[in-house]
């Protein structure tokens, strides 16, 4: 099940001046899931979260390269080590 899927027991409203340390709580693995769903029923702090962590993948690395190989268009896999 994913945390989308959880609606929030309650609502609530997260201070602008609370939300880094909020993310942090969550980002270490402090804060258990079902509060985590209730701190994203609170839209602008969701939104804040996802801008400054959930946009940046550059973390993300496919094990597909979409590259052209050649004379073919088919994607080449590499090999992890």
């Amino acid at each position: 099940m994913t945390l989308s899927k959880i609606k929030p027991q309650k609502q609530l409203k997260i201070d602008k001046t609370e939300y880094q340390d909020v993310a942090d709580c969550i980002r270490s693995d402090q804060v258990p899931a079902s509060h985590i769903v209730e701190y994203f029923g609170d839209k602008m702090f969701y939104k804040w979260y996802k801008k400054k962590y959930l946009n940046d993948i550059s973390w993300f690395k496919p094990s597909i390269d979409f590259k052209s190989n050649g004379t073919n268009k088919r994607p080449i896999r590499r090999t992890t080590r």
